[in-house]
């Protein structure tokens, strides 16, 4: 399993591609399915380098980009994807290369990862190695914000809805993330990536002066008691041993400071390790509880939405025991994660096929974390992502 010393020397060859390729990416975004312009470009791209090994652009699936490689009709396939869509951030790097498209930014590296997944489609087109496997190569659209428009729908639930998975022995992702030593990769068998759900409550009252709080209801002041009654609420509702986050986010409420608000809506992250039965009891409970405090309050109604978010991610055990093998051996730092609650419509791929995703650390001093104005993370790992893919496609059984 172990990968020929040539590969560290190939995959460093795309350094500067990597980086020229990751920068132009970077200086033009484009939010969740609107990557029509981003895409096209990584084709022009493939259809511009030498083909050693015959291509072809499946085009049945609309959820983004796919490539497919035939190295030998008799191989096996593996699927490799990276996500190409930004985010709606207005960035503040100050970098010469930042966005151009206002409110629009790469805040979460998947600039980066498109372009490590190219520059590796370069370098086995070059034909320094033969792969040992036939390779479906994957640009995806729309990983940020399941359930927000101008499709609900994720990129990666889209693809394998689509067939994407179909006949693959294996699927793969990588993520670069700004928080952990630079160069270093991490990943766990089982669990990785929470669910990233969210509850939306809408209340609505009677309103009134604010003179006069003993007429009626006031908005705000249930989206209040609601908050209060969930604080702490998971560790009564759920075994000690779950890990959760019930955290809210967002609160729209009021006008004027001399009226009391008719209409409140607040917003909770809800994520979680669960499977799909005890995360429903879990919901019902939510349920309850929140129409608990509302029924306190006669004039008052309210309309709860538990948006699922990104499946809980689980990779495969004994594929990230595999990777782990090859990364080593080519003189790579690996370590076993905890879980994180993070959320990655990768989720999706590994509910359907056996494999894992893993994370490559790009930390840098001054950039900022995923989704802020200043994410910048390291260019000189992305190199280190080239080689993540060339050892996978080199793997022998």
């Amino acid at each position: 399993m172990k990968p020929p010393t040539d590969l560290v020397s190939l995959a460093r060859q795309q350094q500067s591609l990597a980086i020229e390729w990751r920068r132009h990416l970077h200086q033009y975004p484009e939010l969740r399915w609107e990557e029509d312009n981003s895409l096209q470009w990584v084709l022009e791209q493939i259809r511009s380098i030498k083909s050693t090994f015959a291509w072809q652009q499946q085009t049945p699936f609309s959820g983004g980009l796919v490539i497919d490689m035939t190295v030998d009709p008799q191989l096996p396939w593996q699927l490799f994807r990276a996500d190409i869509d930004a985010l709606p951030i207005t960035e503040e790097t100050g970098l010469p290369f930042a966005s151009s498209h206002p409110g629009v930014m790469h805040a979460c590296g998947h600039d980066a990862h498109s372009a490590m997944l190219l520059a590796a489609y370069n370098a086995v087109q070059s034909g320094a190695f033969t792969p040992s496997h036939n390779i479906r190569w994957v640009w995806q659209r729309a990983e940020e914000n399941p359930d927000t428009p101008p499709v609900e729908e994720s990129g990666g639930a889209r693809l394998v809805r689509e067939g994407v998975c179909e006949n693959m022995q294996r699927v793969h992702g990588l993520h670069i993330w700004s928080t952990h030593p630079a160069g270093q990769f991490a990943s766990r068998p089982g669990p990785m990536m929470a669910n990233s759900g969210r509850i939306k409550i809408n209340i609505k009252c009677s309103g009134g002066h604010a003179a006069s709080p003993d007429l009626g209801s006031n908005a705000l002041r249930i989206a209040r008691q609601i908050c209060d009654a969930l604080e702490g609420f998971a560790a009564l509702a759920l075994s000690p041993l779950e890990t959760t986050v019930l955290e809210p986010t967002i609160l729209h409420a009021g006008t004027a400071p001399n009226v009391r608000p008719s209409e409140a809506e607040l917003w909770f992250a809800n994520r979680h390790f669960m499977n799909a039965d005890d995360a429903f009891a879990y919901q019902e409970k939510l349920e309850k509880r929140i129409r608990n405090v509302t029924d306190f309050f006669e004039d008052a109604t309210v309309k709860i939405r538990f948006i699922k978010g990104h499946p809980v991610l689980s990779n495969t055990g004994e594929d990230v025991d595999r990777v782990k093998v090859l990364l080593e051996s080519a003189g790579q730092e690996v370590i076993i994660k905890p879980p994180t609650f993070g959320g990655e419509d990768f989720a999706y791929y590994l509910h359907k096929t056996p494999g894992s995703f893993w994370y490559l650390g790009g930390h840098q001093e001054g950039t900022g974390g995923h989704h802020t104005p200043i994410f910048n993370p390291s260019e000189d790992v992305l190199w280190q992502g080239v080689l993540f893919w060339l050892a996978l496609a080199n793997e022998n059984e």
